[in-house]
């Protein structure tokens, strides 16, 4: 289901303790910059992979 900014921010820090959300939050825009590109995400560099749903979606090649 698609969030609001607001929802994704509220849902991240609560996944994080208060003084580890900085700095994942900080990862999390470094990670959409490097890799997960919006129109051409690097799905086989991704540290994330195995917990995205989108590389079986798109049928992106490992």
């Amino acid at each position: 289901p698609a969030m609001t900014v607001e929802q994704a921010h509220d849902h991240l820090a609560a996944l994080f303790p208060p003084e580890d959300y900085g700095p994942a939050h900080l990862n999390l825009i470094r990670l959409g910059r490097e890799v997960c590109h919006a129109r051409k995400p690097d799905c086989p560099r991704c540290p994330l992979r195995d917990l995205c749903p989108y590389p079986a979606q798109s049928n992106e090649i490992e």
